[in-house]
Order: C-alpha cells, then sequence, then structure tokens
C-alpha cells in the first residue's frame, strides 16, 4: 500500500540536539540525554563526551525537553516541532528511539552524533534515506523528489552535504534550514581559543575535549572574519563577499580566515573543517537548477558574537560588526548564537533578505509556525500562503542581548531592544523575570530601564542558586505594537570545581 503522503519527512537537530547512549549497553547508558542538569557535568567532566575516549556513541532520537547546553547554546525540545508535524494528514512518526526503524513512517526524526564532523552523520543519513525511500516507494521512478528536510542549525549542514552526495539531488526536493550556520559562527571559534563563556568568567577545562570534535571546527567562520591586528593587509582574497570581507576595512586591517590564522592546535581544524565545506560548495555551484529548493530561515535583532581579531599571540571575539561588506545584513546581528549573515548559503549571497529574516533566536526558531504550511506547499493540496506573503520584512520585534550562562551569586545583564519601531519608548513599561524552570532558586523581577541614547532597555538579575531559569522579557504598551515578549532558557551554574 503506498504510504498515505507524497513525501519522507526528515527532522536533523543542531548540535546538542540528540541523545547519545554507549552501543551494545542494555538498557542504554545514556552519556547525553534530556535533563536539566547535564550541562553542570559535561562542563566539569568534558571527558564524557571525548571522541577519544569514547570513539562511538548511539543516537537514540531528539532531546525532548527545553534544556541548556552551554559548550553551543541552549537546546529548545523538539517535540514540539515534531508534534505539529504529526499533525499532517496520513503521517507517522518514527521519532528514532527505537533500535529497530519504522519504515512506513513518513516524518523521521534523525539522532546522531553530534561531536564528529557532517560528513559522517551525512553519510549514516544516506544509509537511512534510502532504505526508507526504497521501502515506500519501491519503483525507481517514484523516487525522484520525495524527500524534504527540516533541519535546525548544525542539521542545516549535514543537510546540505547529503544532497552533495551522488544521485540525492534528485532524491532532495527541498529542504528547510532553521538557524544553520552557513557561513559558520564566531562563537564556535570563541569556544575552541578561550573556552566556554559564564558570565564574565571562562571555563577552560571542555575546550581540549571539544577540539577533538570535527563538528565544533565546522561551526567556525568559514570567510575572512578576524581582523589581522598585526599590520594592515594580511587579508585572503576569496570570492564575492569573502573578497569584500578582506578589502573593505576602514582600519586598513586585513581580514583572516581561521586556516590563516598561524597557531598550532587551530590551523589542522580549520583546514579540515574548510575541507567539508569546500565540499559541499562545489557541488552546490555545480547543481543544476532544477535540483532541490532551499529554504534559509534566518534569525535577527539579538545580541550575537560577530567580530573577531588576533593580535598575534591571542584570539578575541565579541559582539561587534568586524567584518565589512555585508550590505543590507550589516544591522541585522543574529539570533544570539549565529550572525544573520551566516544564515544564508554561499549560493544565495546574491538573494535579497526579503523573506528570509524571523524575529527568533537561535533555540526557539524550531518552533517557527511557518514549518507546517511549509511542508504542504509540497504535498498534493495548497499551502496557506499567508506565510509568504509579509507586507513588512522587518516587522516589529523585541530582540534580546544576555549571556546564556552564568554563575550563581553575580549578577546577569540584560538588554531588550524594540526593533522596526521609530517611535519615543521611554514611556513604555519593559519587565525581566527569571523564574526557576524546577523547585529550586527563586523567581526575581526587574524593570529595565530606558537608555535614550542607545535606544535600548537595560537591567540586571540577581542569581543566587544553580539550576535552569526560564527568563522572559515583556513589554508593555509599545507603540504601533502593543504587548511584545521574548524569552530564553538560562543556565546558573556553581562556581565550585569549574576553572
Amino acid at each position: 500500500m503506498p504510504p498515505a503522503r507524497d513525501h519522507l519527512v526528515v527532522v536533523l537537530p543542531g548540535i546538542g540536539g540528540s541523545m547519545l547512549a554507549v552501543p551494545g549497553t542494555d538498557p542504554p547508558e545514556l552519556v547525553w540525554a534530556a535533563g536539566l542538569r547535564d550541562i553542570g557535568d559535561v562542563l566539569r567532566h568534558p571527558e564524557r563526551l571525548s571522541v577519544e575516549e569514547r570513539p562511538e556513541l548511539r543516537p537514540l532520537g531528539l532531546i525532548r525537553s527545553r534544556k541548556a547546553f552551554g559548550v553551543w547554546t541552549a537546546v529548545r525540545g523538539y517535540e514540539g516541532l515534531l508534534g505539529r508535524l504529526m499533525a499532517l494528514d496520513g503521517a507517522v512518526l518514527d521519532d528514532g528511539s527505537r533500535p529497530v526503524p519504522n519504515l512506513d513512517a513518513t516524518v523521521v526524526a534523525f539522532g546522531y552524533d553530534f561531536r564528529r564532523s557532517v560528513a559522517d552523520a551525512a553519510r549514516r543519513l544516506d544509509d537511512e534515506i534510502r532504505q526508507r525511500v526504497r521501502h515506500l516507494w519501491p519503483q525507481d521512478p517514484l523516487q525522484a523528489a520525495r524527500v524534504l528536510l527540516v533541519a535546525h542549525s548544525m542539521g542545516g549542514l549535514v543537510a546540505r552535504y547529503w544532497a552533495a552526495l551522488p544521485g540525492n539531488d534528485q532524491l532532495c526536493r527541498a529542504m528547510l534550514t532553521l538557524g544553520t550556520p552557513h557561513r559558520g559562527a564566531p562563537k564556535a571559534l570563541d569556544i575552541l581559543a578561550n573556552g566556554v563563556a559564564v558570565g564574565p568568567s571562562r571555563i577552560r577545562r571542555p575546550r581540549e575535549v571539544l577540539r577533538g570534535w570535527p563538528s565544533v571546527a565546522e561551526l567556525m567562520p568559514r570567510y575572512p572574519a578576524i581582523a589581522d591586528l598585526r599590520q594592515p593587509s594580511h587579508g585572503s582574497p576569496h570570492r564575492s563577499l569573502e573578497r569584500r570581507a578582506s578589502a573593505a576595512n576602514g582600519r586598513g586591517r586585513g581580514f583572516l580566515r581561521p586556516d590563516e590564522v598561524p597557531m598550532d592546535w587551530l590551523e589542522p581544524l580549520a583546514r579540515g573543517a574548510a575541507k567539508v565545506h569546500q565540499a559541499i560548495d562545489a557541488c552546490w555551484n555545480d547543481m543544476p537548477r532544477t535540483g532541490p529548493q532551499v529554504t534559509p530561515r534566518i534569525g535577527y535583532g539579538h545580541g550575537t558574537l560577530r567580530g573577531c581579531s588576533w593580535d598575534g599571540e591571542k584570539v578575541r571575539v565579541g559582539r561587534a560588526v568586524g567584518t565589512a561588506g555585508l550590505g543590507a545584513w550589516a544591522d541585522d546581528l543574529g539570533d544570539g548564537t549565529v550572525p544573520a549573515i551566516s544564515g544564508l548559503p554561499v549560493e544565495m549571497e546574491r538573494h535579497s533578505p526579503q523573506d528570509l529574516r524571523v524575529a527568533f533566536r537561535h533555540g526557539a526558531i524550531v518552533d517557527l509556525d511557518e514549518v507546517v504550511p511549509w511542508v504542504e506547499s509540497f504535498e498534493r493540496r495548497p499551502a496557506d500562503l499567508q506565510y509568504y506573503r509579509k507586507p513588512d520584512e522587518r516587522p516589529v520585534a523585541l530582540c534580546l542581548e544576555l549571556d546564556e550562562l552564568a554563575l550563581a551569586g553575580r549578577a546577569l545583564s540584560v538588554a531588550a531592544t524594540v526593533r522596526g519601531v521609530d517611535a519615543d519608548l521611554s514611556s513604555t513599561a519593559m519587565w525581566v523575570t527569571l523564574r526557576p524552570e524546577a523547585k529550586q532558586g527563586s523567581s526575581a523581577d526587574v524593570r529595565l530601564a530606558w537608555d535614550g541614547s542607545g535606544r535600548a532597555f537595560h537591567g540586571e538579575l540577581a542569581t543566587a542558586l544553580p539550576g535552569v531559569y526560564r527568563l522572559q522579557v515583556d513589554a508593555r504598551e509599545v507603540p504601533q505594537a502593543g504587548w511584545l515578549r521574548a524569552a530564553e532558557v538560562v543556565e546558573v551554574l556553581d562556581n565550585v570545581d569549574l576553572d
């Protein structure tokens, strides 16, 4: 009997979004799983996820509850996204948690070992998809253009590498990438160079383990993003955006790619990562126009690490923009983790930002309402086109700047900006609330103060006890917008045993 749907929908999570277990253990020995305090264990005992000590870990589906994953960003549970896709007529879900796959499924959650290269994950994805497509559509002529990929963060790189494998451009009809760092993110470079930021402090213990993860290296900027402070000209010309980034610096400085920074630990990691991206680029640049449709959705407006510099000894990363020549993307900041320009695939560089931006943070973008209509647009019945008719590409949005990791006993700084409104906001009431996810800890409510010179609201919250907290900002009576709300997950850590 043919499946009730026309396509196989595959959901790929970002880094930290897959549950991982030790192979051959019964019951499975979970090394990374859903839970509120896993991140503290990872930061104190990073060897649990060392590729050298545990070269193989088995994925057991996707993270299903909101949790912190400080080595990259807070991970949003994927149960909401899977639940909405399950509401599609005739959908059958395989959540990836069982050892034997349900080959009749038309919605598949694909977990993978997020420590390893996206190339490794893509090859495993290839085996999975081909097995399922052959089962659902046994006749070869019916298998073309059957696969739809919904990919979050690093999952988008896995999806694009998979589509670059021989013949897969014929299997894949389209992919939707949500907050994917197609051009990399300075945050990954910052983690590898300086450790995990916890407020004003740094946890350096996980750094060596993370340098053994090819995946983190593949998330580093793949364009000349590092200002060379040693002398005026050390840029490296690369096509289009990369050429402009190297040349268009007002202070006469050159910009380097990570593989051009002469640091013993960095060069080999960056060279290996560059080869992965070059393989993706080579295929997509040669792919016919009849190949898969790529629809990126890019978070904007939130404080994001964007600028890098190197003085000959140390790599520094900050929120100020560090690369010129960004054109229409220069003022978009990012989703708190990935700069806006990095959410655009290389072959789409000349594409207008119109209809690509969404005012979501990196974790929250997995709950984008547009996902289901996007899937439906490829099915028998037409999609609800309201999501593609955006009269205002930059609607009014409440955007945040904060650290997702903090130390107990230290103040947590929060900045909030209302974008898309030119009116005077001095009378707008802006409140931030910090509530514990579990029973430990107490709630805090603080009214943010208006800074007219920077057109932003600022405030600080006390963080007394360790735990996972939900931070929520509410703006009341915003001109032209009414009530706005933004939220994020914050992990408060005890500084005991953290260097």
